[in-house]
């Protein structure tokens, strides 16, 4: 293990619990004209950096309107270094880091890149992420 690598895992160690990353459950829920999207973990969720409700977790849910039922791996967006089961139209982020922004920020996004709807980020009982 690098110096480097030692440093990352100790400061991961003190921003995250374990389970923290471990999905535990995914709700959609309506509010009058707003969709919440709901999704809790199995540890505590740390704020240390006093950012936007959480520091290190990152939330990208991947969002397909037109009812197209192909499976075929399809890029997710930039940087994620992962491929979704089949198209996407949207993608809803929630990055405490930021908040504004291009693609990758907080906020719902095209498949293209455009923002179309703001979002607002919050965590609930440190385990639920809205």
């Amino acid at each position: 293990m690098t110096t480097a690598q030692a440093h990352t895992s100790i400061r991961l160690r003190e921003c995250s619990t374990e389970g923290s990353y471990d999905l535990t459950d995914f709700k959609v829920y309506r509010d009058g004209d707003t969709l919440r999207f709901v999704s809790s973990v199995n540890g505590q969720i740390l704020n240390p950096w006093a950012l936007e409700a959480m520091s290190i977790q990152l939330m990208h849910i991947y969002i397909r309107s037109d009812g197209t039922a192909s499976t075929a791996a399809t890029p997710a967006v930039a940087g994620t270094n992962i491929n979704t089961d089949g198209a996407w139209q949207y993608v809803a982020i929630a990055n405490p880091r930021k908040l504004t922004g291009s693609i990758g920020a907080s906020g719902v996004f095209a498949a293209n890149g455009d923002r179309v709807a703001d979002v607002s980020l919050s965590v609930r009982e440190q385990r639920d992420i809205v």
